[in-house]
């Protein structure tokens, strides 16, 4: 059987993560066309998405644990066929299963994604390739976003939404095929030199560190940015009477591709906590967050646009790399599934807080809290700064 060297691995995962992130966006825009063909009203859909979310970030976080612990192969393969049963489910007439279906997918989503971090990292043999490999896992993982909610709406308009399933599943093929030859052998970080075996002790120890802790809490609260722009934006630029509401979201997602493109070789992989790109990135966030409400209904909105989806697009891959290149790496899969929830947990955070706070405050008031978090994030890579310098007075 035909072994990929690290170069044809790094291609096959790109391709891998493509695939299964364009068949997950294609579902996720036409999910309550396919509930509501079934007469289910959108606050069920709102609540079925949520739990695939929560099941989302459970397994994403046990898959890593595996994988650091126990790993072996065609991990992911089994995890792609189940994927794939679980868009078959959607095209069901029962309802119950369609929702089965719908949950399950979260839960492969969140194993898949690990898994094929964790491949990423297994098949650099550098932390300049780790870093570079981060990248372009979350380029590949993102580029969906830019061409699946057109594409969707058009199979939708000729075909119904039975054929986007369709469409799922045939893509997903192609991504269970290439899994299958990916793992014709076991991946493992660090090679054979890895020996130490998997604790929960290195791994709360590797989370508490004071530089990592700070990074890991910035994530979360930077990405209530992204809850903010997906969950609560759309329906303020359409009650602005704008034409350029479209053009928001679609400028949002390109600027985050973006760095993650063109910084691919320039992630924070050394031991000194790189506060001035990240204080940079929460500054952008900021400023993005500040045109977004005070010129809400002006076009400049959508330089705000750019600057939200350029820090995002920033901080996640910068935040992932710095975190998965400090700790050791029989633990490596574990802290890039960490980091990950880190970002699902500010994107969940956004919609609790800005929900809640939208029955109390009127208008684009609750636009003030992903401000607030901006604030919070700087804060937070000042007092790193802080720490490093008193640290290096100390030792002098």
């Amino acid at each position: 059987m035909y072994r990929f060297n690290m170069n044809s691995r790094r291609v096959a995962i790109s391709a891998i993560t493509f695939v299964f992130s364009f068949a997950n966006f294609l579902i996720f825009y036409s999910y309550p066309f396919l509930l509501g063909a079934l007469n289910i009203s959108g606050g069920i859909t709102g609540i079925v998405v949520g739990f695939a979310s929560c099941f989302t970030m459970i397994f994403r976080l046990a898959s890593g644990i595996y994988m650091d612990k126990i790993g072996g192969q065609y991990v992911m393969t089994i995890v792609a066929a189940v994927y794939i049963a679980s868009f078959a489910l959607l095209n069901s007439p029962i309802y119950q299963l369609v929702i089965l279906g719908r949950i399950l997918i979260g839960i492969s989503l969140g194993m898949l994604s690990t898994i094929l971090m964790f491949h990423t990292i297994a098949s650099a043999q550098s932390n300049a390739q780790k870093g570079q490999g981060i990248a372009l896992y979350t380029f590949f993982s993102m580029l969906p976003t830019c061409l699946a909610p057109y594409l969707s709406l058009e199979i939708l308009h000729y075909g119904g939404p039975g054929t986007i399933v369709v469409v799922a599943i045939t893509l997903s093929f192609i991504g269970l095929a290439l899994t299958f030859f990916l793992e014709s052998f076991s991946a493992k970080v660090g090679g054979d030199g890895n020996n130490s075996p998997f604790t929960l002790r290195d791994l709360m120890v590797a989370i508490r560190s004071r530089d990592i802790g700070i990074a890991l809490g910035s994530l979360g609260l930077l990405y209530t940015i992204s809850g903010a722009t997906v969950s609560f934006l759309p329906a303020m630029l359409e009650s602005t009477n704008q034409s350029y509401a479209a053009r928001y979201f679609l400028t949002f997602s390109i600027a985050m591709l973006v760095p993650r493109l063109l910084l691919k070789g320039h992630m924070p992989i050394g031991d000194i906590f790189p506060v001035k790109a990240f204080l940079g990135a929460a500054a952008c966030a900021l400023c993005g967050s500040m045109l977004n409400y005070w010129l809400l209904s002006q076009p400049v909105v959508l330089v705000g646009a750019i600057m939200n989806g350029a820090a995002l697009g920033y901080i996640y891959p910068a935040i992932s790399a710095y975190v998965v290149c400090q700790c050791a790496d029989h633990i490596k899969g574990s802290m890039a599934a960490i980091t990950s929830c880190f970002a699902d947990g500010g994107v969940i955070l956004a919609n609790l807080v800005l929900g809640v706070s939208s029955l109390y405050f009127p208008g684009k008031l609750i636009l003030l809290f992903p401000i607030i978090f901006a604030v919070a994030a700087m804060a937070l890579f000042i007092l790193a700064y802080y720490f490093s310098v008193t640290k290096k007075n100390t030792s002098l």
